[in-house]
């Protein structure tokens, strides 16, 4: 097959002189977004106008899904968190009344009339949370592995200490007065998260 000659000099006078063109096309368009004057920077600063809610939660969590699962975590951390404090005071914003009442006189007999307290952290990790209307259910695992129950005045795990171990979490919340309050605490031990 022949390939028919033009008067410019030929088929690759032809296709060079398109690749030039599409060339200069190319970059005159890439020149043309990068424009502005030289009194307006190429890279605009965009200061602290990133809100929060932009950043990915690191769990995958919603916001309204954060809320309920931070409400699990602060009350764990009151719980574990308190040292040799009283329970009553700590929780008391955290859960409804029922929970309430059966919560701080557990505690009580268990833990501080036995002359015992907490030490060290727990972590929650959530598996689920579901929220419908004003009701909620976070499901995780509550790693108590760095958390113990000692005699009171102990710094450091020592004879007759208790180590909180894992446990299957399965709470209920209630949302009032614009609160996540725990309204079913259930936790089950499991040998790890």
């Amino acid at each position: 097959m022949t390939v028919p000659r033009t008067i410019d000099g030929g088929f690759m006078a032809t296709r060079r002189h398109a690749q030039w063109l599409a060339t200069t096309v190319l970059t005159v368009s890439l020149l043309a977004a990068c424009g502005g004057s030289d009194d307006e920077p190429v890279i605009k600063p965009t200061g602290q106008e990133t809100s929060a809610a932009a950043a990915p939660d690191p769990d995958g969590l919603s916001p309204e899904q954060r809320e309920a699962f931070d409400a699990v975590v602060a009350y764990s951390t009151a719980v574990v968190g308190r040292g040799s404090e009283p329970v009553a005071p700590l929780i008391e914003d955290l859960v409804t009344p029922e929970v309430f009442d059966f919560i701080v006189p557990a505690e009580t007999e268990n833990v501080d009339q036995a002359g015992r307290q907490y030490i060290g952290t727990v972590k929650l990790t959530p598996t689920s949370v579901t929220v419908q209307g004003d009701t909620a259910t976070v499901k995780g695992c509550q790693d108590g592995s760095a958390a113990y129950i000692v005699k009171k005045g102990d710094t450091q795990p020592g004879v007759g200490s208790r180590n909180l171990g894992s446990s299957r979490l399965d709470f209920r919340l209630v949302r009032e007065n614009g609160r996540w309050l725990i309204s079913q605490p259930e936790s089950t031990p499991v040998k790890s998260c």
